[in-house]
């Protein structure tokens, strides 16, 4: 996943407001906070905040 992450990252530096409201981007985000086990790396969850996740 931190590949995936890397990547959902660089995108969002890229094209913020298209990453942060894409409906795909958006589940895989939630997808991953809630397949974590113990809490999300800060990464994803800032990510996840700035999406408005959680």
């Amino acid at each position: 996943m931190d590949e995936a992450l890397a990547k959902a990252l660089e995108a969002e530096s890229w094209a913020p407001e298209q990453a942060r409201n894409h409906y795909l981007a958006r589940e895989l985000v939630l997808t991953w906070i809630r397949n974590q086990q113990g809490r999300p790396s800060r990464n994803l969850a800032d990510l996840a905040n700035r999406m408005h996740l959680v």
